[in-house]
């Protein structure tokens, strides 16, 4: 049983807050008796911005007592429309006492619109101003009324009934119009709030398939507008899954929990959806772990809608076991999500490292990063790029590039390979990308060897590579043309030239056999 006391005095709640201190139980009889705690709701002295998470008629009402407290000379001056006039004049007679209010609704004046006309008409009944301004008014608790500690039971009994599954809010609201309550919708608006709130540890609320994280302002407006939308559950976690969800937050460095509420389940699932919104692309989509449970994991964490179900139930499926009352599954689980976790948070790092693997067994570096990133620079340093393609031209800018680690050397040149990020390959695209990687890198090879010969002023110098159909192929080969043969070279150019056919196409595929013959 909860008490909720809804307080009207100008000034604060003064009296106890816990039922043993306001009792005076007989010696002996104290064990019995539950220290229930008195919710007080202090209504003059709510803020505007709580008053503002009212979208019923209350709100009318509780504005009236706020201004009231601050201003006892205050005259109501707000015209908003009452829509559930007949609602709220029953609850002022109910939470006040003075059956007057009541009145107002029979005594053949017509009907008010506002809290302007509700003053009116009162001191036209004889009730002094001054009572309006200053009077403490009378404590209502909820649980010490029959009809309200109904209306808490049956909604209580509805919280209860979806542990087993969910249940729309709509099918609560139909039951509270039905008899024996028979609630008009302004009552029902005030009260479904209150009770959400109260009771908000002890359920998950979804919006369509979406998790709600908070009960506030912005919800309770939602219920206004699209109540059919909304579901409620209450978590049954007991035995096994509680010892699972203990398992999370000892991964946490949690302490662990007796019961599952809505502000622990929160408070442990969310760092691990914020691990995984945190990782990169590449994370999110590689395959390429040593554990198949860790994809499984990630890809559950990616899915999931309803964070009860997919972290007691979702998760311990992925991670391969199904028995829930199986003791022996959770003494491991702990490990089984720190494998999971480890795996995706070196994963993009030993994608980094292959690449640096083709990269150093390709050209024959050291597997040292700071002495082969050294001997790149040196080697690459002396390249006339005005010999070389757009793309090629912008590899050789980040190989020689200033950088840090090799995590960003890799990133760097890798944007080039595939004209995008790194982090955005995919398993199936790993191969090629290295293949185009080690070409690049082998293109500023030949440009190297070809440079370093060219600088010689006594020499020309000549660079190719050359396959056929049949597979053949030559490794890239430099000569060098020394100048003072020039001459000799150009005689015998004339003699070729005298016995080719006039069609390029053929003479060149001519001088390419012959060329590929003298290779051999």
């Amino acid at each position: 049983m909860i008490t909720l006391v809804l307080y009207f005095g100008n000034e604060h709640w003064r009296a106890e807050k816990h039922l043993k201190d306001l009792l005076d139980i007989p010696e002996g009889m104290e064990e019995y008796v539950n220290d229930l705690k008195i919710n007080v709701f202090e209504i003059a002295w709510l803020t505007d911005e709580q008053i503002s998470m009212f979208k019923s008629d209350f709100r009318i009402v509780a504005d009236f007592f706020v201004r009231k407290r601050k201003n006892k000379d205050y005259v109501p001056d707000n015209k908003t429309e009452i829509r559930h006039v007949d609602a709220v004049l029953k609850m002022l007679s109910a939470v006040t006492g003075d059956r007057r209010y009541e009145n107002i609704l029979s005594d053949g004046k017509g009907k008010v619109s506002n809290m302007c006309e509700v003053a009116e008409r009162l001191e036209q009944m004889g009730i002094e101003k001054g009572r309006l301004e200053g009077e403490q008014m009378t404590v209502y608790s909820f649980v010490h009324t029959p009809n309200l500690q109904s209306l808490w039971t049956v909604c209580s009994d509805f919280l209860a009934k979806s542990t087993e599954k969910a249940f729309k809010l709509s099918d609560l609201v139909k039951t509270l119009k039905m008899r024996p309550y028979k609630l008009k919708q302004g009552v029902i608006d005030f009260w479904l709030p209150i009770f959400l709130f109260v009771r908000q540890q002890e359920f998950a609320l979804y919006n369509g398939e979406t998790f709600v994280l908070n009960i506030n302002k912005e919800l309770f407006e939602l219920l206004q507008k699209r109540l059919n939308d909304f579901t409620i559950k209450a978590f049954d976690v007991n035995g096994i899954k509680l010892e699972l969800f203990n398992k999370y937050r000892e991964f946490l460095n949690k302490e662990r929990g007796e019961t599952i509420t809505s502000n622990s389940l929160m408070d442990t699932i969310r760092p691990f959806f914020n691990f995984y919104n945190g990782l990169n692309k590449y994370a999110k989509t590689t395959r390429k772990f040593d554990y198949d449970v860790t994809a499984k994991f990630r890809d559950v964490l990616a899915t999931a809608k309803d964070p009860c179900k997919a972290f007691l139930e979702d998760i311990p499926a992925a991670l391969g076991y199904n028995d829930f009352h199986n003791e022996e599954f959770a003494a491991q689980y702990l490990q089984l999500i720190k494998t999971a976790v480890h795996e995706l948070v070196i994963c993009y790092d030993l994608f980094i490292d292959r690449i640096e693997d083709a990269v150093v067994g390709y050209l024959g570096l050291p597997h040292d990063y700071i002495k082969y990133k050294e001997i790149l620079v040196q080697r690459y340093s002396s390249i006339n790029k005005g010999l070389l393609t757009t793309k090629s031209k912008s590899f050789l800018d980040r190989v020689l590039a200033p950088s840090d680690n090799k995590r960003e050397f890799y990133e760097k040149i890798g944007l080039v390979v595939f004209d995008r990020k790194i982090e955005s390959i995919e398993d199936k695209e790993e191969a090629l990308f290295l293949s185009n990687l080690t070409h690049l890198f082998g293109e500023l090879e030949r440009y190297t060897a070809f440079n370093e010969v060219n600088n010689e002023t006594d020499e020309v110098a000549f660079n190719f590579e050359l396959a056929t159909s049949k597979g053949d192929f030559k490794s890239s080969r430099t000569y060098r043309l020394p100048k003072v043969k020039l001459a000799e070279v150009a005689e015998i150019e004339n003699r070729i030239q005298t016995l080719l056919s006039g069609n390029d196409e053929l003479d060149v595929c001519i001088l390419l056999k012959m060329l590929n013959e003298k290779l051999r």
